[in-house]
C-alpha cells in the first residue's frame, strides 16, 4: 500500500509539472511569434511614412545649422561687425525650400530667420549710408550684387506660418508647399511681422536702387513685393509714422513710377496704394531723388554752383550743404540733460514768422 501510495503521489507530482514545462517550453514560441509581430508592424509602419519623409530628413546631405548658439546663423550675424560678416553668415540662413527638419518648420525658428534677416539688412544700410559707400563699383554696389545678400532679402521675406512640407523639390521649387500668410496667425503675430517687414523695406530702400529680376541681377523682386505687401497687410492699420517710411522706400524702389505696372504684379500695386493713402493729408512730402549727389553729375563743383546762380536747375547735396547753415546743437532732453544732437540741422522760415523752438534749440 506504501508503494501504491508513493507511486500514485509520484504521478500526480508528474502530472502538476507536465502541464507547468509544457507552459515554459511553449512562452519561448508564443514571446518569438508576438515579437515578429511587433517588428514586422514597426516595418509596415516605416514603410507607410517613408513617403511623407523627405529625403533630407532621411539622410539630409550637409549638416543642419543649430537653431541657436555656435555655429548657427543668428549667432554669426549678431556677431557681424561688418557688411562682408552678414554676407558670411547669411550662407548659414536656411531657407524655405532648404527646410529639412522638422523644427525648422515652426513659426519659432520661421519667425527667428525673417526677424533676424530684417535686422542684418539695417545694419548693412546702416553701415553703407556714408557718401564714401556710394559711388560707382563702391561698397554698397557691391553688396547688393552679391547673391548673398540676395538670400538676406529671401530670408526677411519668406513667411513665418507653421507647419508645412519644407524643401525636398528640385532646384524649381516645385515640390515647395506654398502657404497663405496669414494661415494660422494671430493679428497681434501679422502685426509683428508686419514690423519686421517695414525694418527689411526701409533698409532696401536705403540702398536702392537695387539689382532686381535675375540675370540682371540676384534679387528677386517677388521677395521685395513679399516685403510691400505684408507691411500694408498690418491688422491694425498702417500708421502715418509707419507708412511715411514705407512711402519712402516703395518710391526709392520703383514702385510709384510710370513704368511699375508692367515691373510689378497688381497685388503689390494694390498694396502700394494702401501704404500711399495712409500718408496723405500729412503737412510735408519726402521726394526721394530729387537732390542728386555729385557723383551722378557730369559738371564739376564750380560749374554746378555756377549753375545754380543761372537757375539752370542743377542741384546737388554738395551746393544745398554750402548755402543752407547745418550744425550739431545740444538738445535738452525730458529729464533736463543736455545732449548733443546726433545730426546736422538747419531751421529756417519765411520773414515775419516767430522763432521757432525745439528740445531747447
Amino acid at each position: 500500500v506504501a508503494q501504491s501510495i508513493v507511486a500514485t503521489r509520484a504521478t500526480v507530482a508528474r502530472r502538476r509539472r507536465a502541464p507547468s514545462a509544457r507552459r515554459v517550453r511553449k512562452a519561448p514560441t508564443r514571446c518569438a511569434a508576438t515579437t515578429g509581430s511587433d517588428e514586422a508592424i514597426d516595418a509596415r509602419r516605416r514603410e507607410t511614412n517613408s513617403s511623407s519623409l523627405s529625403a533630407a530628413d532621411a539622410s539630409p546631405s550637409q549638416p543642419v545649422p543649430p537653431p541657436r548658439g555656435e555655429g548657427s546663423a543668428a549667432a554669426a550675424l549678431q556677431a557681424a561687425d561688418s557688411w562682408r560678416d552678414i554676407l558670411d553668415a547669411a550662407t548659414l540662413i536656411v531657407l524655405p525650400e532648404e527646410e529639412s527638419v522638422a523644427w525648422q518648420r515652426q513659426r519659432i525658428h520661421r519667425k527667428r530667420r525673417m526677424g533676424g534677416a530684417a535686422r542684418a539688412l539695417g545694419r548693412i544700410a546702416r553701415w553703407l549710408a556714408a557718401h564714401d559707400k556710394l559711388a560707382q563699383g563702391g561698397e554698397r554696389e557691391q553688396c547688393v550684387g552679391d547673391p548673398r545678400f540676395a538670400r538676406l532679402v529671401a530670408a526677411a521675406a519668406a513667411p513665418a506660418t507653421e507647419g508645412g512640407e519644407g524643401g525636398g523639390g528640385d532646384a524649381s521649387g516645385e515640390d515647395i508647399i506654398k502657404q497663405d500668410e496669414t494661415k494660422s496667425l494671430t493679428a497681434d503675430e501679422r502685426t509683428k511681422d508686419a514690423a519686421d517687414a517695414l525694418e527689411a523695406l526701409r533698409a532696401l530702400g536705403s540702398l536702392a536702387p537695387l539689382p532686381m529680376d535675375p540675370p540682371s541681377g540676384p534679387i528677386e523682386r517677388r521677395h521685395v513685393a513679399d516685403l510691400i505687401r505684408r507691411v500694408a497687410s498690418d491688422p491694425s492699420g498702417v500708421s502715418s509714422h509707419d507708412a511715411t517710411a514705407a512711402r519712402w522706400a516703395c518710391d526709392r524702389l520703383g514702385l510709384f513710377t510710370r513704368t511699375s505696372a508692367g515691373m510689378w504684379d497688381v497685388p503689390t500695386l494694390r498694396a502700394g496704394e494702401t501704404i500711399a493713402r495712409a500718408v496723405e493729408g500729412l503737412p510735408f512730402k519726402i521726394l526721394p531723388n530729387l537732390v542728386p549727389s555729385i557723383e551722378s553729375s557730369s559738371m564739376g563743383r564750380d560749374e554746378e554752383v555756377e549753375s545754380v546762380d543761372d537757375d539752370s536747375g542743377a542741384f546737388t547735396v554738395e551746393v544745398l550743404a554750402k548755402e543752407v547753415p547745418f550744425k550739431a546743437e545740444k538738445l535738452v532732453t525730458r529729464d533736463g540733460k543736455r545732449v548733443d544732437e546726433r545730426r546736422e540741422t538747419c531751421w529756417m522760415a519765411e520773414d515775419g514768422i516767430g522763432g521757432l523752438a525745439y528740445s531747447g534749440k
